[in-house]
């Protein structure tokens, strides 16, 4: 404003004439694209009609890249269950605004402050593989995305005893198996005679091959868990067998020593 009128108004970026205008409101666009990142002093300096000078300066920052961001928790192509926490870094030479975590296409909150997190309850999103994503913003707007695939598993592994079959009698090496169905990867599989756990398997087709001659003849309990990847646990009904390893020559004497004392005894 000038008593005499504006002339012009003349716009810089540093030393930099940017452009000049010459009609109210006075304003010009400016690429900031071809300016070095970082803090740049702007200029506008009115000329009224006598040619007396005017100067106003102010200091931006020049923030044309977008903010760097990685998810950090869970890892990817991890098993999920239950509430969990989403973590990411998320670093920006201007300052970052805000972190927006995502579940598929379902925001799960939005963090302010580093660090950034939020909580997820995994129970409320289907089984199976979701996409996590985190949205990083920064104080000049730019933003970056990051994403990740996790696998929901709020499900027990299914698990059922294959060998033996329940009330059948068994004698020397006992082929124990267990099949076992579950949405990720089976940790581990443990077998159980009368709640003594006989040992582990980690690999598919489960199975481990025992001595029945080492346990007293007679009724056993077969029982069998699995633990998945989610640290979910699934137990198989149990069975009962009969342990019965007393050798066919045994048997015979048994039965000749019956006859035996059966004659003395009709004598």
């Amino acid at each position: 404003i000038d008593s005499s009128g504006i002339a012009s108004v003349k716009f810089y970026a540093g030393n930099q004439l940017l452009g000049t205008d010459s009609s109210s409101p006075y304003q010009f666009n400016w690429n900031t694209a071809q300016f070095a990142e970082g803090a740049v002093t702007l200029t506008a300096k009115a000329i009224d009609a006598l040619g007396h000078e005017s100067v106003k300066n102010i200091e931006v920052i020049v923030d044309n890249q977008v903010p760097q961001v990685s998810i950090t928790l869970p890892a990817s192509a991890s098993t999920v269950a239950g509430l969990i926490t989403l973590k990411a870094n998320a670093t920006d030479s201007s300052g970052i605004t805000s972190v927006k975590f995502y579940a598929g296409n379902q925001l799960l909150g939005t963090d302010t402050t580093s660090p950034y997190q939020v909580s997820w309850n995994t129970t409320q999103f289907a089984e199976g593989a979701t996409t996590l994503t985190a949205k990083a913003i920064d104080i000049a707007g730019n933003e970056s995305v990051k994403t990740t695939t996790v696998v929901v598993d709020n499900q027990a592994p299914q698990v059922s005893i294959t060998s033996p079959a329940s009330e059948t009698i068994v004698s020397g090496q006992v082929e124990f198996k267990v099949n076992v169905a579950d949405e990720s990867d089976i940790s581990e599989v443990s077998f159980y005679l009368d709640n003594q756990k006989l040992a582990t398997d980690n690999t598919a087709p489960y199975s481990f091959s025992w001595d029945s001659g080492l346990y007293a003849d007679g009724a056993v309990t077969l029982s069998a868990t699995a633990i998945d990847s989610a640290g979910l646990e699934g137990v198989a009904n149990p069975i009962e067998i009969t342990i019965f390893n007393i050798l066919l020559s045994e048997r015979l004497r048994i039965k000749v020593q019956g006859r035996i004392t059966d004659g003395q005894s009709s004598a």
